[in-house]
């Protein structure tokens, strides 16, 4: 689909506004994940930053 808009960039910038979201602890490391899996049932709202998203095209044409 985003090839066929001629959209081939897909361009992320960061704001200065923040909120509050899920911020998921980890599991231990192990052998099969080295940084440790996400965990799903312990989290803490924490104040994050927010980005926007938006696709160009490769000449830069928005």
């Amino acid at each position: 689909m985003l090839v066929k808009a001629n959209m081939q960039v897909m361009v992320l910038t960061k704001t200065a506004t923040k909120e509050y979201g899920k911020v998921y602890k980890r599991l231990s490391p192990s052998a099969k994940n080295k940084k440790g899996a996400l965990d799903k049932n312990h989290f803490d709202y924490k104040l994050v930053d927010v980005w926007t998203i938006h696709f160009e095209n490769l000449r830069n044409d928005k």
